[in-house]
């Protein structure tokens, strides 16, 4: 019977509920949270919406947990052990930045700006004005309004991601860890500061987008 992982958490998390399929592996002081299972699933939507309430029930219960890749099956616990300890230091500073935080997830709409030319083209344009252009790209600066967004919120979280998209109509992806308790200000600072810029606000989540390498 091999192993399904869904998250790593700190040894201070409670322990499994009364009852449940899940279990704790000690791993270097940290716990590794799993489940046996027969097969690696599918990637179907009832399949994702049970991984997501697991590590949901997870963040909700633990102070900092950093959630799995779905679909992450170890044949059994030597090789779970295998996969995680060369990540041990990693995996500590990634449970030390979200312990207490939420992760809040804006959804840009519309850029209304483009792709720097040189960049579409994949060409050397002219060196260092080349790459300054292809940075500003990817911070969004292109986008009317986010940059000053982003530079309002900026005290209210602890780490920031950005992904850009190049087909319309989303812009951009922009992830915050805020701490649990300030997701209300989060809230509120963003709806004073988008203006007319179209963007979803969703959260608070697990911190998927802050998990090393995608997840533990």
């Amino acid at each position: 019977m091999s192993l399904y992982l869904f998250a790593v958490l700190g040894p201070d998390a409670p322990p499994p509920p009364r009852g449940s399929r899940l279990r704790h592996v000690p791993c270097g002081g940290l716990l590794a949270v799993v489940r046996a299972t027969e097969r690696v699933p599918a990637p179907r939507p009832a399949a994702l919406r049970r991984h997501a309430e697991v590590v949901r029930k997870l963040w909700d219960a633990a102070p900092a947990v950093v959630p799995a890749r779905f679909g992450s099956v170890l044949p059994d616990e030597a090789a779970l052990m295998r996969e995680l300890q060369p990540r041990l230091a990693e995996l500590r500073a990634a449970l030390k930045l979200v312990r207490g935080r939420a992760q809040m997830t804006l959804r840009v709409f519309d850029a209304g700006g483009k792709r720097p030319a040189a960049a579409q083209a994949g060409e050397p344009a002219s060196g260092r004005e080349f790459l300054a252009a292809r940075a500003a790209w990817w911070r969004g600066a292109d986008v009317p309004g986010l940059p000053a967004l982003l530079e309002a919120v900026r005290p209210l979280h602890a780490a920031e991601r950005i992904e850009r998209h190049e087909t319309p109509p989303l812009a951009a992806s922009v992830y915050h860890l805020v701490d649990r308790a300030r997701v209300a200000e989060y809230r509120r600072a963003v709806s004073r500061r988008r203006g007319r810029m179209r963007l979803r606000v969703s959260g608070p989540w697990p911190p998927y987008a802050f998990a090393p390498g995608g997840g533990a």
